[in-house]
C-alpha cells in the first residue's frame, strides 16, 4: 500500500458520495462512518473501479457483494469514525463461495490515518460462513478515530461485510489485545510495506502487548532483515532497533522481563524448526551450564503492517552490554595503551567475507568483528584484535599448546570454551562451529567463548547428520558444519589431557546436579509446548509446513506434538550418547545416588562412590553377583572417613567368589554408621574375608544412630588376627550404634584371636538380636558368648545354633531334617521366610522355590507341595490362573482367588510378573526376573487438554514395545478428572494374544497387558491403550500420571521407569445460544422486572452475560438482567455472551401507562385475544401487551 498515494485519493473519492452520511452511531452501537480502504481492483479488468468491489461494498449489508483489493497482500478496508470510539464488538462476513479468506484477518484500531500507530483488536483463528455474520467481542480499552480489517495473506482481502460497534471516547490504555498466551509484538512501517531486504532500516512503529493484555510498550523502531540461509525462507527473520534515541527492557515490569536494557534485538522466524522451541531450549541448556551469558529469548506472535507472521523468538541481538556480552565498550580514540586491549566482540562467521570488518587468521579462520562496530573501529583496533587471534592460534598449534603459562590456555579460556562445546553437543547442533561468538575484554589476554547461539537445525533437524545418536564421534568432528579452520581449532584443543579431564568434569558435575537429566529437559520442553500451543496452531495456519520437509528437516512428521516428541525422545537418548561417550557413570560419584547392581563393576563403581564421599547412597542388586577376578579391585564399603549409612538390597541374590582381604575394620561392608540399612542377600561358601581387628560382613560401626541388618546369611570363613572377629558385625566402636540384627544366619568358620563371635562381636547395650542362627564353628570367643556379645542383659528370641549356649541349642541332624526350618518359621504364622529343599539344602534358606518345610503327624518333617500361581487351587496352573491374578491385581479380585499362592514368581509381592510366571508355568518353564536398565523402555503419553463435564481421547505409548511381552501401570488423576475403566482400551496389538485388564481405585486406575503365549508387544501404530478422560463441572485444570510402571522381557528383564506426569488443562467451551424466558414483556413505569435467561450449552466455560437497553429513556437493565421501567416506549433489552463468541439474545420491553392494565384472572374466557402482530391466541402470558376484545391491555 502506498499510504501517500492511491488510497488516499479512494478515501476522497468515497467521501463525496458520501457525504451527509453520519460518522457514527449516536451511543453505544454499531458504527458508521466515511469507508477507507487500498485500492479495489475490478477482477474483469485487472485494475481499480468505481462500480464493483469498492471499499463501499464491505459495509453495504449486501451479502452478495463483497470488497476485493488491487494487490493480493497487505491490504485493507475500514472506516473513519470522525472521532475516537472504544471498540466493543466487531463482526465480518466472508466472500460467497471464499469463506477461507477471512482467516488470519485481522481487526486494528488507530489513531492515525496512516494505522502506523495501529493495535490488534481481534484476529481471525477460522473460516467463516457464506452469508452469515461472525462476531468477536473486542476487550482493548483505547479508543481509536480509525478502525480498519486486514486481510491474510494472499487474498486480496475478500471480505463481503464488517462490522465495528462501540461507544464514543477516547477510553484509557488498561487493556489491549493479545492474541495468545504469549506476546503480542505489533509492528508498523512508515511505508506500509514489508522489510525488502537486509540492508535498508525502514522507520516503524511497535506495539507489544504482554502479561494478558494488561501491559503495553510502543516505540517508533527501525526495522529490517536479517540472517544468511533462513532469510530466503517465506517466513522472514527480522532485526529491530528502537527510535526514539533511548534503550529499552523488553516486557518491562513484567517476570518477564528481558535482563537487557537495549536499542538492537532480533526476531528469530523458526521456519524450518516447527517444534518453535528449539533456540529456547539451548538457551536453557546454556543457562544451567552457567555460561557468564546466555542470550535472551521469548516467543511471540508477530503482526507486521497488520498480517500475522506467525510465531517468532524475541531475543537479543548479540551486543556489548553489561546484560549482554560484559565488556567495555571500544570508542574510535582507543587506539594505545591499555584502551586498545578492549573489548572486542568477534564472531567466527562462515559467511564473514561478506561483512565489512573482518578478517582471516593465520590459519584460515574468517572472523567478523562485531565490535568496535564497522562505523566505528580504527585500523590499529582490528590490527590489533586481529594479531590478538593470531596469537592465539599460535599458542594453540605450537609443540608447548598445553603448557599453562605458554600454550593456549593462556590465550583462551578454557573454562567458557568447554561450556559452548558442551551446549552444542547436547543440542546436536551441526552449526555450533559455523558460527561462533567470542569475546575479550580491555585488560585481560584470553578470549571468552559465547554466547551460544543459531539452533534451529539442532536435536535431529539436520538431514545431513540425521540421526545424530547414531554417530560414533562428536559431531564437529563427524559431519557438522564449520567455518574454515574450525573443526581443526577444536579438535587441536580438546588433545589437551587438561582440556579432556575437565570436560568430564563438567559433564559429571551436571549429571550429577541434576541439572542435565532426560526427565528434567523433558519436563522444559514439555512446558514450552503448552505455552506454545495456542500460538503453533495459527502459525502452521499461517505456514502450513507440518506436513512438508523444508530447509534442512530429516522428516515431516505431520503434527506440532510428532514435532515436539522429537526433542522428548532426543534429549534423554543424547543425555546416555555422551554419558557412555565420555565415561560417565564409570568415574568416582560423590553425591548420593541409586545404583542398581548388575555386574562385578557396578558393585565396585558402588564401593568407589561410598568411600569417596557419597555414603548415603543406595544399592539394589538386580541379579546374583559373581566377583571372579574381581576381588583384587574390591575395598570394602564404607571407612572411617565416609561411614556408610546408606541402603543396600540385595533383593534376594548372593555374592559369590569375592575374597575379602584387609587390616583392621574389614568385611565387605567396612564402616558403618546410623541409618544403614543391609538386607536380603547372601554372602556364599566362595567368599572369604580376612583381616586383623573389627572383621565380619561388617567389620564395625562408628558415630551412632540406628543399624539395621536383616535377611543376610553369611557363609563364607571369616578369619582376623585379632579381636571382634564374626559372621555378621565385627564390633559396635564405642558402643555408638543401636543394632537391630533380624533374621540372620551364618554357617561360615569364624576364626579370631578374642571377643569373636558367629553373630556378632562386640554390641553394645540395647540391641535386637532375634530369629538369627548359626552353624559355624567359631575361635576366640569369649567363654559364653559364642554368638553375640552384649553389654547388660540381652534376650535372643528364636535364635539357634549347633554350639554353645547363648541361643537356643540344636543338632545338626535337626538342621538337615528340616526341623531348624520349621522352627524358624513358627513365629511367622503366614508370612513364611525360611525354606529348604531336603535332601538337597544343607540348612535353611531364604529362597521360596526351595520349598516350605512342614511337621508330618508323626513328628517327622517334609517339604509342602505347594504350586506357587495355583490361584484356583485346583493343583494345575492354567491361563485361567493367570487371569485370575491379572484380576486381582486391577483390584477385580474373583470369588475363591486363593491368595498365598498369588505371588508366583517369590518376590514378596503380587504384580504383572506374577501373570507372566504363570503364563511360563502353563508350558512347563519357568523365569528368573533380573532388572534391566533400559532408559527407552516406558509407556509415556502427553499433555491434554478437557472441557468442563467435557471428555478427551488420550493416548498410550509404549517404547521398545518390541521387547516387552507384558507391562503394568496405575493412571492416578487429580482432582476433577476421572476416567471410566469401560474406556480403557487396547492399542493396535500386533498379538491377538494379548489382554487387557484394568480397574479403579479411588482416583487410581490400574492396567495390566500380558501376552498367553509371552508375544512381545510389537503394536502397529505405536499406541498401547486410550483412555477417555472426563473434567467435572467444575474442572479447571490438573493433571495425570502413570506411575508405578512395571514392563518385562520374555526372557525375564524387568523394568521400573520413573513416574511420569502430564498437564490437563481446561478446554474452552464457548456459549453456543441464549435462551430468554420471554421475548416480549410489558411493564408500567416504575416497575422492576427481572429477566429469565438460560445460556447454553450449562457447562460453558465463562457462563456470565453483559447486559444493555436500546433506550435507557425508556428502560435500563443492570448486570443481573433486572429492567426498571423509566419513561412510556419501547426499548430493547440484549444479553450478550461475555466469553468473546458473540453470542446474543434479546427482550422487547413495551413501558405503557397504567389505563389499559388487565390482570389475568380478571380475562373472560370468551375474551377474542391478539398480539401486537395480529396473530390470535387462545390465552395471554403475564407481562405481555395483547389487543383483547379490541382494546390493548398490559396483562399482569
Amino acid at each position: 500500500m502506498n499510504r501517500n498515494g492511491k488510497w488516499q485519493r479512494v478515501l476522497c473519492l468515497v467521501a463525496l458520495l458520501m457525504a451527509g452520511m453520519p460518522v457514527c452511531a449516536a451511543g453505544e452501537g454499531k458504527l458508521t462512518g466515511v469507508p477507507m480502504g487500498s485500492p479495489n481492483v475490478d477482477y474483469s479488468t485487472g485494475v481499480s473501479s468505481g462500480k464493483v468491489n469498492t471499499v463501499a461494498c464491505a459495509f453495504d449489508g449486501n451479502p452478495g457483494t463483497y470488497y476485493a483489493s488491487l494487490e493480493r497482500s497487505n491490504t485493507w478496508v475500514g472506516l473513519d469514525l470522525g472521532s475516537p470510539h472504544v471498540i466493543t464488538r466487531v463482526g465480518w462476513m466472508p466472500r460467497v463461495g471464499q469463506p477461507g479468506r477471512v482467516r488470519l484477518g485481522l481487526f486494528e484500531g488507530a489513531n492515525k490515518p496512516d494505522f502506523t500507530d495501529a493495535v490488534p483488536l481481534y484476529l481471525i483463528p477460522d473460516a467463516g460462513t457464506a452469508r452469515k455474520y461472525s462476531y468477536a467481542g473486542v476487550s482493548v480499552s483505547r479508543g481509536f478515530r480509525y478502525v480498519r480489517y486486514v486481510g491474510p495473506n494472499d487474498a486480496r482481502c475478500n471480505v463481503a461485510e464488517v462490522e465495528f460497534y462501540g461507544t464514543e471516547g477516547a477510553g484509557d490504555d488498561s487493556r489491549f489485545y493479545q492474541i495468545t498466551d504469549i506476546p503480542t509484538l505489533s509492528i508498523h512501517t512508515d511505508a506500509g510495506t514489508d522489510p525488502k531486504d537486509k540492508v535498508n532500516e525502514m522507520p516503524s512503529h511497535m506495539a507489544l502487548t504482554y502479561d494478558g493484555g494488561t501491559r503495553i510498550q510502543e516505540y517508533p523502531m527501525l526495522i529490517r532483515g536479517r540472517g544468511n540461509a533462513s532469510w530466503d525462507f517465506p517466513k522472514k527473520p527480522y532485526r529491530i532497533k528502537f527510535n526514539d534515541g533511548k534503550s529499552h527492557h523488553m516486557l518491562k515490569g513484567s517476570p518477564l522481563e528481558s535482563p537487557a536494557k537495549a536499542k538492537k534485538w532480533t526476531l528469530i522466524n523458526n521456519y524450518g524448526d516447527k517444534t518453535l522451541m528449539r533456540n529456547c531450549v539451548a538457551f536453557e541448556l546454556s543457562r544451567r551450564l552457567g555460561l557468564a551469558y546466555t542470550p535472551y529469548c521469548q516467543p511471540v506472535d508477530v503482526i507486521l503492517n497488520g498480517e500475522y507472521k506467525g510465531c517468532y523468538q524475541l531475543c537479543d541481538q548479540i551486543t556489548v552490554d553489561k546484560n549482554r556480552v560484559n565488556i567495555t565498550e571500544m570508542e574510535p580514540e582507543d587506539s594505545e595503551g591499555d584502551a586498545l586491549t578492549g573489548g572486542y566482540l568477534v564472531e567466527v562467521d562462515a559467511y564473514a567475507g561478506q561483512e565489512t570488518s573482518w578478517f582471516s587468521s593465520s590459519h584460515g579462520i574468517p572472523v567478523t568483528i562485531k565490535s568496535p562496530s564497522d562505523d566505528d573501529i580504527t585500523t590499529r583496533q582490528k590490527a590489533y584484535i586481529k594479531r590478538a587471534f593470531n596469537l592465539l592460534e599460535r599458542a594453540l598449534w605450537s609443540s608447548s599448546f598445553q603448557n599453562d603459562s605458554t600454550g593456549y590456555r593462556s590465550k583462551m579460556d578454557v573454562e567458557s570454551f568447554l561450556r559452548h562445546f558442551i551446549v552444542g553437543e547436547l543440542a546436536g547442533n551441526t552449526d555450533t562451529y559455523w558460527s561462533t561468538y567470542m569475546y575479550k575484554n580491555r585488560n585481560q589476554t584470553p578470549f571468552y567463548v559465547g554466547p551460544v547461539w543459531d539452533f534451529d537445525l539442532a536435536m535431529d533437524n539436520d538431514s545431513r547428520i540425521y540421526p545424530v545418536n547414531n554417530r560414533a564421534n562428536w559431531i564437529f568432528r563427524t559431519g557438522g558444519s564449520a567455518a574454515s579452520g574450525m573443526t581443526a581449532f577444536v579438535s587441536r584443543a580438546l588433545q589437551d589431557s587438561y582440556t579432556d579431564r575437565r570436560l568430564k568434569e563438567i559433564w559429571a558435575s551436571m549429571r550429577r546436579s541434576g541439572k542435565f537429566t532426560g526427565e528434567s529437559l523433558v519436563a522444559y520442553v514439555d512446558s514450552m509446548a503448552q505455552v506454545l500451543d495456542a500460538s503453533q496452531r495459527l502459525n502452521f495456519t499461517r505456514w502450513p509446513i507440518l506436513n512438508t520437509r523444508v530447509h534442512q528437516n530429516p522428516k515431516a512428521y505431520g503434527s506440532y506434538e510428532g514435532e515436539v516428541n522429537v526433542l522428548r525422545e532426543f534429549l534423554p537418548a543424547r543425555i546416555k550418547w555422551i554419558d557412555d561417550f565420555l565415561g560417565y557413570g564409570h568415574e568416582k560419584v560423590y553425591v548420593d545416588s541409586v545404583f542398581y547392581v548388575r555386574t562385578p563393576e557396578d558393585l565396585l563403581e558402588f564401593a568407589t562412590a561410598v568411600n569417596s564421599g557419597a555414603n548415603g547412597s543406595e544399592a539394589y542388586l538386580t541379579r546374583d553377583i559373581d566377583m571372579a577376578g574381581y576381588s583384587d579391585r574390591f575395598s570394602p564399603i564404607g571407612s572411617g572417613r565416609h561411614p556408610f549409612v546408606g541402603v543396600f538390597d540385595g533383593r534376594g541374590h548372593s555374592i559369590s567368589n569375592l575374597r575379602v582381604s584387609g587390616k583392621d575394620t574389614c568385611g565387605v561392608f567396612g564402616a558403618v554408621s546410623g541409618r544403614a540399612r543391609i538386607r536380603d542377600f547372601v554372602l556364599d561358601a566362595s567368599c572369604s574375608i580376612s583381616g586383623g581387628s573389627y572383621v565380619g560382613l561388617v567389620g564395625a560401626s562408628v558415630e551412632g544412630g540406628a543399624v539395621t541388618i536383616e535377611r543376610v546369611g553369611n557363609e563364607a570363613p571369616v578369619t582376623g588376627t585379632g579381636k571382634n572377629v564374626a559372621g555378621i558385625i565385627g564390633c559396635n566402636m564405642n558402643s555408638a550404634c543401636r543394632y537391630t540384627i533380624r533374621d540372620c544366619y551364618n554357617t561360615g568358620i569364624i576364626t579370631g584371636a578374642r571377643e569373636s563371635a558367629a553373630i556378632s562381636g562386640w554390641l553394645g547395650a540395647g540391641a535386637e538380636v532375634a530369629g538369627c542362627w548359626n552353624t559355624g564353628a567359631v575361635t576366640g570367643s569369649d567363654q559364653g558368648r559364642d554368638m553375640a556379645r552384649y553389654s547388660g542383659q540381652t534376650d535372643f528370641p528364636h535364635c539357634y545354633s549347633t554350639l554353645g549356649t547363648q541361643f537356643v541349642q540344636v543338632s545338626p541332624a535337626a538342621v538337615a531334617s528340616g526341623e531348624l526350618c520349621y522352627r524358624l518359621n513358627e513365629p511367622k504364622g503366614a508370612n513364611v521366610l525360611w525354606y529348604q529343599k531336603l535332601g538337597e539344602d544343607t540348612h535353611p534358606v531364604f529362597g521360596a522355590e526351595r520349598g516350605r518345610v512342614v511337621r508330618n503327624p508323626d513328628g517327622t518333617f517334609a517339604n509342602e507341595q505347594v504350586l506357587l500361581g495355583d490361584v484356583q487351587q485346583d493343583d494345575t496352573l492354567t491361563l485361567t490362573d493367570a487371569d485370575w491374578e491379572a484380576e486381582h491385581i486391577v483390584w477385580r479380585t474373583p470369588d475363591g482367588f486363593y491368595l498365598p499362592n498369588a505371588d508366583a514368581n517369590s518376590d514378596g509381592g503380587v504384580d504383572v510378573l506374577d501373570v507372566v510366571a504363570i503364563v511360563h508355568g502353563t508350558g512347563g518353564s519357568s523365569v528368573k526376573f533380573e532388572t534391566a536398565e533400559r532408559a527407552n523402555t516406558r509407556m509415556y503419553s502427553s499433555n491434554a487438554s478437557v472441557k468442563r463435564a467435557g471428555t478427551r481421547k488420550v493416548n498410550v505409548w509404549l517404547a521398545s514395545s518390541q521387547h516387552v511381552t507384558a507391562c503394568q501401570a496405575d493412571l492416578i488423576l487429580s482432582e476433577g478428572l476421572a476416567v471410566d475403566t469401560a474406556s480403557v482400551s487396547a492399542g493396535n496389538m500386533g498379538s491377538d494374544t494379548h489382554v487387557l485388564k484394568r480397574g479403579a481405585r479411588g482416583d487410581t486406575v490400574r492396567v495390566v497387558a500380558y501376552s498367553t503365549t509371552n508375544a512381545p508387544m510389537s503394536m502397529l501404530n505405536g499406541t498401547l491403550l486410550t483412555f477417555v478422560l472426563r473434567g467435572n463441572e467444575s474442572f479447571s485444570g490438573g493433571s495425570f500420571t502413570l506411575a508405578r510402571q512395571v514392563m518385562t522381557t520374555a526372557d525375564g528383564k524387568v523394568c521400573r521407569p520413573a513416574d511420569a506426569s502430564y498437564t490437563v488443562s481446561m478446554a474452552r467451551t464457548y456459549v453456543s445460544e441464549i435462551v430468554m424466558a420471554e421475548t416480549e414483556v410489558g411493564m408500567l413505569v416504575d416497575d422492576v422486572h427481572r429477566l429469565g435467561s438460560t445460556v447454553l450449552p450449562a457447562t460453558a466455560t465463562t457462563p456470565a452475560l453483559a447486559w444493555k437497553s436500546s433506550n435507557e429513556a425508556v428502560a435500563t437493565v443492570d448486570s443481573h438482567g433486572t429492567v426498571t421501567a423509566r419513561s412510556l416506549g419501547t426499548a430493547t433489552i440484549t444479553a450478550q455472551a461475555t466469553d468473546g463468541s458473540g453470542v446474543k439474545a434479546t427482550t422487547r420491553v413495551d413501558v405503557v401507562d397504567g389505563t389499559g392494565v388487565i390482570p389475568i384472572d380478571g380475562i373472560p374466557a370468551t375474551a377474542e385475544i391478539y398480539t401486537l402482530t395480529g396473530t390470535r391466541v387462545p390465552r395471554p402470558s403475564r407481562g405481555g401487551i395483547y389487543i383483547i376484545n379490541g382494546a390493548k391491555f398490559l396483562v399482569k
